[in-house]
């Protein structure tokens, strides 16, 4: 059953769209400015309200809710703590983001 997801290191957005399309709930987020001015261009309206895209770093970024899933490129074994603050115990209200890989 969709819910709300975000995309970590969403690039131009195919699969924040997707998912978008799929019934999701859905934030896009990149390090890179462009990269989400190409996501919004490719955005079709009728997904608008359920789609939004945030720059940030995820090493250092704590989102205000947490997501039920998370949707990322698997990460890298050799980097440490790729997914910062995203990979922190579960919030209060006890839910914990997991991954798609």
């Amino acid at each position: 059953m969709p819910g709300t997801a975000l995309e970590v290191g969403c690039g131009e957005g195919a699969d924040a769209i997707w998912l978008t399309g799929q019934g999701w709930q859905v934030t896009g987020t990149d390090f890179s400015a462009q990269a989400l001015h190409r996501a919004a261009e490719h955005t079709p309206n009728s997904l608008a309200g359920r789609l939004t895209w945030q720059q940030a770093d995820i090493r250092d970024w704590n989102p205000r809710a947490r997501p039920v899933t998370t949707w990322s490129p698997r990460p890298s074994t050799t980097s440490p703590n790729p997914c910062g603050a995203l990979s922190s115990p579960p919030s209060p209200t006890g839910s914990t983001p997991q991954g798609i890989w």
